[in-house]
């Protein structure tokens, strides 16, 4: 009787995850409401059906789903602030665990769920700078080449940078998670930060509540822990004039050019650092090196296909075989100049 049941529910599951996968709202709806007895009777608390819910509207990208069940369709009372933190592994809310879809972490924010809320010791706003941290781990960050090389690499992984800056602009006293990365000399995290928010960081009264001036620059707040940490704080130095000095240019693209991809935009911010004399076209050949370091692959085939359209543009940029593109040209001739 007991297999009976299990299989049935099995088979009940995959159905939903059916409906999920390929984001069939009506589907899923319906679904829902004629099995719900089933999921019912299966999981041992609500809160664990709705946080395995919310871990395949993630998994799947199902945005549809996730606005019919957060909007009463499904007739499920839901507190976004009240899932099974044992179940999802990190947090009460889906801020945790969704990372790489900003348009779900947006309906999550305006649905109600919290920033505010800690595990760990961690918002959700560490926990998305946390999952980058993979990609920083054997980074050398000695010179302004390897600064910028970073930079690119950011902006491959568009989708987790719009998910900080959703997460940044919506964390209350974000001023003292910030004033924690930059005294911590965390080089990998203050440079998202920067990307994301760097008119409001750079911005002299950001500070204010870490001096009796009550004001206090980006630059003189690095300064002051230079004397503990000088090659880092060096570097910090070296990070926030690179990114100050192309940063409102990628905000005028992302403005200007909505449908760009990431890795057109990448292309136009290595052009970029061409341009201002932060890297020579032969710097940016490293970046070939560097991925297949980062992903110990043997060869470009088999690196992420997003890193291989990059590599390929890229290429055709520096040698002046992309005229016809929808990325304008002097990008090159202005750079190489």
């Amino acid at each position: 009787m007991f297999s009976e049941r299990y299989h049935l529910f099995i088979d009940v599951l995959w159905e939903l995850k059916d409906f999920i996968s390929s984001d069939d709202s009506d589907g899923f709806v319906r679904h829902f409401k004629s099995e719900r007895g089933i999921y019912r009777a299966s999981y041992r608390t609500k809160q664990m059906f709705l946080t395995s819910l919310f871990i395949d509207f993630d998994s799947y990208d199902a945005f549809k789903c996730a606005t019919a069940l957060l909007a009463g369709e499904t007739s499920l009372d839901i507190d976004i602030n009240d899932l099974d933190p044992d179940r999802s592994g990190l947090g009460s809310n889906p801020l945790f665990f969704t990372f790489t879809s900003p348009v779900l972490l947006d309906l999550y924010i305006r649905s109600g769920a919290r920033t505010d809320i800690r595990i760990k010791g961690m918002l959700p706003l560490n926990f998305a700078l946390l999952n980058m941290s993979w990609l920083y781990e054997k980074f050398d960050w000695s010179s302004k080449r390897s600064i910028c090389l970073m930079i690119l690499l950011l902006f491959l992984y568009l989708e987790l940078l719009d998910s900080i800056r959703l997460l940044f602009e919506h964390t209350k006293e974000v001023d003292k998670e910030v004033h924690h990365y930059v005294v911590g000399g965390k080089l990998f995290e203050t440079t998202a930060l920067l990307i994301v928010g760097r008119e409001k960081i750079t911005s002299p009264s950001f500070f204010k509540d870490f001096t009796s001036s009550g004001s206090m620059s980006l630059h003189q707040l690095v300064l002051l822990e230079l004397g503990n940490k000088l090659e880092t704080m060096n570097s910090m130095l070296d990070m926030i004039e690179v990114v100050q000095s192309v940063g409102p240019e990628i905000d005028q693209y992302r403005q200007d050019i909505p449908e760009l991809s990431k890795e057109e935009l990448a292309t136009k911010v290595a052009c970029l650092f061409i341009k201002k004399g932060f890297v020579e076209c032969e710097d940016l050949k490293m970046f070939e090196v560097m991925l297949l370091r980062l992903y110990k692959s043997v060869s470009v085939e088999t690196l992420p296909t997003h890193h291989q359209c990059f590599l390929k543009l890229l290429g055709s940029k520096l040698h002046g075989e992309n005229e016809g593109s929808e990325l304008e040209s002097k990008d090159v001739a202005d750079a190489v100049v």
